[in-house]
């Protein structure tokens, strides 16, 4: 068979690609984003399977609101006296709903009353009227505040909780290999439409052959078809192609929230495409902003997507200038960045034992501090790569309670993609570039206090600020330190 030059452009890419996947999925705990879009936005995440992530819990007293009818009699103890049922609760940061918990809590000293776990405002444990150590599971629910840990005792209640050894953990984070997911927009395993799940103005919805779904106008204005089946907090991938009517432009709205608009009214375009649903499961098609009209949506298909794939945020792909990198994203300094937050990524990145890496490329050194890597809790706990206003200089740095261990690094321009890290073992950190470890080894004084509430690639918020200017791909975690030899193949490997 002969190779027309995108072919091979494209069989090469693709080579690269499966030659550094087949090596990192043997490498012990690590989990990586390779950031390549070869179809729309969906990026590629590869990671293991975990069946209980970290605890994502606050382990002290101050962590919680220090509601009405509770105190602090000693340690880390909360001891609620009859009289008030007010909930006491911290905001871990993480958005519970969604997803499954296993919780393991410690009551003690009750004599009456009943008291209940919360993992979100609306995600409820069983009430409990005895003294013991109780393990439950528990589904994040949209409402209220998604992310709080709390307890929710009868007015009468008496007893203590120790706080100090609760624990909040993630369940069955899923592996690469289990997406997609079965499709939520028909009936699973039939492959026909469950017709009493969907809303239709305007509009027939069909599947002209089993196991696809298409939405043709069916006469009359402002046709529209809805069916309500999403979770809040989970992460849903799109896919299929639609056509307007010649005036308007057809949407999708998730949840209220506009996640698609095409091109233009008047030709066919396919769509395929991964978002975080965050306000309502509700799924509508509309043919335009206003409401309009649209001709049809066809080959319909919406899907669990792999949760740790990552949002992108405006960033153009392209191919490097040299090296074997395939794709990779370029970030204009101004208003782009890669979003990897989530529930379980949060859950997997345990920051006394992890090494977290990518690759990156400066268009040109500057004066403007700029994020390369930037993992947040609050202002006194972080994990940074940064781009520093000494034009050249590399700062790899760890904040845990408020003290910051750094390396710096001049490192002169890399015209090609280089490798970079930050590495916490055994309360020691070091940074990492190139082929190996570089600067020396920081005793980390702190203690890091989670949950991360933003995790991201080239800027330091979501406003965006502190944003790249250059070009990085293959993010990484893992749950331990790489060895010098394993960072070296990292580094070198054939086809990276």
């Amino acid at each position: 068979m002969l190779l027309g030059l995108q072919d091979w452009q494209y069989y090469n890419i693709i080579r690269a690609q499966r030659s550094f996947t087949n090596w990192s999925s043997l490498r012990r705990g690590l989990d990586w984003w390779h950031l390549q879009e070869l179809t729309g936005d969906v990026a590629l995440a590869i990671n293991k399977r975990v069946d209980l992530g970290r605890n994502v819990a606050k382990l002290a007293w101050t962590d919680y609101n220090g509601a009405a009818g509770w105190s602090n009699p000693s340690g880390e103890i909360a001891r609620h006296t009859a009289g008030d049922n007010a909930f006491l609760f911290q905001n871990s940061g993480v958005t519970f709903t969604g997803k499954t918990w296993k919780t393991t809590y410690t009551v003690s000293n009750r004599t009456v009353g009943q008291v209940r776990i919360l993992v979100g405002s609306n995600g409820s444990g069983t009430s409990r009227t005895t003294n013991s150590t109780f393990i439950e599971v528990i589904t994040g629910m949209p409402g209220g505040i998604e992310s709080i840990v709390g307890f929710s005792p009868s007015s009468d209640f008496d007893g203590d909780i120790n706080l100090e050894t609760v624990l909040v953990e993630q369940t069955d984070i899923a592996a690469s290999t289990d997406f997609p997911g079965p499709e939520k927009l028909s009936t699973a395993g039939s492959g026909t439409i469950d017709k009493n799940n969907w809303t239709e103005v305007n509009a027939t919805v069909s599947n002209p052959v089993p196991g696809t779904l298409r939405v043709l106008r069916s006469g009359g204005a402002v046709p529209f078809a809805r069916q309500s089946v999403l979770t809040v907090g989970e992460r849903i991938r799109i896919q299929g192609t639609t056509q307007g009517d010649g005036t308007n432009t057809p949407v999708i709205q998730v949840g209220g929230v506009t996640v698609f608009t095409a091109q233009n009214a008047t030709d066919e375009e396919d769509f395929d495409f991964e978002v975080t649903v965050t306000v309502s499961g509700v799924f509508d098609l509309f043919g335009g902003l206003t409401i309009g009209n649209f001709t049809e949506w066809r080959n319909l298909s919406v899907t669990p997507a792999n949760p740790m794939n990552g949002d992108n945020n405006g960033m153009a792909v392209a191919q490097p200038a040299g090296g074997f990198l395939g794709l990779r994203y370029l970030g204009d300094g101004g208003a782009t960045y890669l979003d990897l937050t989530s529930a379980e990524h949060n859950s997997k990145l345990d920051p006394t034992e992890f090494h977290v890496a990518l690759w990156f490329q400066k268009d040109t050194w500057d004066t403007t501090e700029r994020d390369i890597l930037s993992y947040t809790v609050d202002a006194d706990n972080w994990i940074r790569i940064v781009d520093t206003t000494t034009a050249g200089t590399l700062s790899f740095q760890f904040r845990a309670g408020g003290v910051t261990e750094e390396v710096t690094l001049a490192t002169g321009s890399p015209t090609t993609d280089v490798p970079v890290g930050i590495s916490v073992s055994g309360g020691v950190m070091k940074a990492w570039y190139g082929t190996g470890q570089t600067g020396s080894n920081q005793a980390v004084a702190g203690t890091f206090v989670y949950n991360f509430v933003t995790m991201l690639a080239f800027a330091r918020t979501p406003d965006p600020t502190f944003v790249h200017l250059g070009a990085g791909s293959h993010i990484m975690t893992a749950d331990h330190e790489l060895s010098t030899d394993e960072w070296a193949n990292l580094a070198t490997r054939d086809g990276v």
